[in-house]
């Protein structure tokens, strides 16, 4: 995968190419987002990849990705794909029905008890995570969690409006990482 900025890029006023991600101990990698800066150092787009619960992480998927929606935003000059996280406002019956199926279970498998009791406090603390099952076998511990489908959209979307954003004002976390 190229950093290279292009001719087109360098039109439009993109002098760096910065990529960075958002992790959870659980889920592992939740988005993956890349920012065009100016010769000034403001960011002129952004682009998001949010990776589901159902995927296993691929950096250079995740790469292209983020990185096809920052180049749409900066030549668009607007924001699209918005993040829609499913919510529930009248519980009805299709509303539950989507919650319960809409979900993936992992397992972790610990042989020390120290390392079964980190991870158990990670996972009960962890707000998303709906429920999880320890089950015990002779030399180690199976634990089993279930993540709701829409887990990763609802973090990205405590940071982000918008998949491709043009002019996006700095999360605190870009501000503290690219120094803006």
């Amino acid at each position: 995968m190229s950093f290279e900025i292009d001719e087109n890029l360098k039109n439009a006023g993109v002098e760096n190419i910065k990529y960075y991600y958002k992790n959870c101990p659980v889920m592992g990698n939740i988005f993956t987002a890349c920012l065009f800066f100016s010769k000034d150092n403001k960011i002129l787009s952004r682009g998001v990849s949010i990776c589901s619960v159902k995927d296993s992480h691929n950096k250079k998927f995740a790469r292209e990705k983020s990185r096809s929606r920052a180049i749409s935003a900066i030549f668009r000059k607007g924001n699209s794909l918005p993040i829609n996280v499913y919510n529930c406002e009248n519980e009805s019956e299709s509303c539950v029905r989507i919650n319960m199926y809409h979900q993936k279970s992992f397992k972790f498998k610990k042989s020390k008890e120290e390392d079964k009791l980190k991870m158990i406090a990670l996972i009960s603390s962890h707000p998303l995570i709906t429920e999880y099952v320890v089950k015990d076998f002779d030399e180690f511990d199976m634990i089993y969690v279930t993540i709701p489908y829409t887990a990763p959209m609802e973090v990205a979307g405590k940071s982000f409006n918008y998949k491709s954003e043009f002019n996006p004002t700095p999360t605190d976390e870009e501000k503290a990482m690219f120094k803006l």
